[in-house]
């Protein structure tokens, strides 16, 4: 419903595509058929699942003269995800194949009925890069999956133009081609617009995201892909709480104690990808499920930088030497203080916020 909402024509199916099964998705893209993937194969038949290409007729000017460009777009998914979408379905609903193959397969074919081929690339941009350098017949190649903005300075290899846009729809970006009488590309100009609160929301697609984050609230906390150990190895903030009071008072007025709170002002509280750096224990069989069966795992916690907190206690008990880890330093904190979700993170300057010792 949003993707025809928002008029697109092709999209690239990437890993997070596959976060609620390869059933859904197979179901999603029956019903809006906008995803394109060369090779996501059949593991029976070897063949395509989806539609590998979509081709696209767009009328402009040349020379002054009026004249239909046709572009072919290709949908790849980077091997690097092979290991991470095993629990998806990788190699017995589908096969994530070669990338090299699928383009020497593929870009000749979408060639001979295009003037410009464009690949949709979703991995890294090294790979990215040695892909365009490497491959053969491709215009320009968007790539997507690093959070870093490029879009307004679009890179050559050979004579493939390759560009990124970000994540998370936080930039709408544009290309601006400059094309010969013979419809090849002269220049490239690339364009982004932040998509931050100076844009007014579009009041249908605010409807949208709001049913969605409903109708999360109403399913419940989906708890997919739990891993880690059934031995119980969070004790939660309480019970530090005996030892350590002082700290524990500081750290309830701070802002990770809140941490969930934040995500609940925006009905975001129920989204596995927010949720994992605003609870203690996301996606372990130990850790948070949802407030209603696991609320003293809610908000950044004492284990959350030190560790599981179980075993200490044992050893406390125990007259044991301490088994937690004291010196949490900027390596705790960036895994969640990225430079997309924490763009202004500096450990020195943030660390007085949550002292508490």
């Amino acid at each position: 419903m949003s993707l025809k909402k928002m008029n697109y024509d092709a999209a690239n199916i990437g890993e997070m595509e596959f976060l609620y099964g390869f059933d859904y998705l197979r179901e999603k893209i029956k019903a809006d058929p906008v995803f394109i993937s060369a090779n996501l194969l059949d593991p029976s038949t070897g063949n395509p699942l989806f539609a590998t290409n979509r081709i696209f007729r767009i009328k402009t000017l040349i020379d002054g003269k009026p004249q239909e460009i046709r572009v072919g777009v290709l949908g790849i998914l980077s091997e690097e995800f092979k290991d991470e979408l095993k629990d998806k379905g990788e190699g017995k609903e589908f096969i994530i194949s070669s990338v090299k193959k699928a383009l020497e397969t593929w870009v000749p074919r979408v060639r001979e009925k295009s003037d410009l081929v464009v690949v949709l690339f979703h991995g890294s941009t090294d790979e990215a890069q040695q892909l365009a350098q490497s491959a053969k017949g491709i215009d320009i190649m968007i790539t997507g999956h690093e959070p870093y903005i490029i879009c307004d300075n679009p890179r050559k290899f050979g004579k493939t133009y390759m560009v990124m846009n970000g994540d998370r729809g936080r930039f709408a970006c544009r290309l601006n081609l400059g094309l010969n009488s013979a419809k090849e590309i002269q220049s490239c100009q690339g364009l982004e617009t932040k998509m931050d609160e100076t844009i007014k929301l579009d009041s249908d697609m605010e409807t949208l995201v709001q049913a969605y984050k409903k109708s999360l609230s109403l399913s419940g906390t989906l708890r997919t892909g739990v891993k880690g150990e059934l031995v119980s190895r969070y004790a939660g903030a309480d019970s530090c709480q005996k030892c350590h009071p002082q700290a524990y008072t500081i750290w309830k007025s701070t802002g990770h104690a809140n941490a969930l709170e934040t995500l609940k002002s925006k009905n975001n509280d129920k989204r596995e990808e927010c949720l994992s750096c605003h609870v203690v224990g996301w996606s372990r069989s130990d850790g948070y499920v949802n407030n209603e069966l696991t609320p003293q795992m809610a908000g950044v916690q004492c284990e959350s930088c030190h560790g599981g907190g179980v075993d200490h206690l044992k050893a406390s008990r125990d007259k044991k030497a301490s088994a937690i880890s004291k010196g949490a330093g900027p390596e705790t904190c960036l895994p969640c203080h990225t430079k997309e979700n924490s763009p202004a993170f500096n450990y020195s300057t943030y660390l007085p916020k949550i002292k508490h010792w």
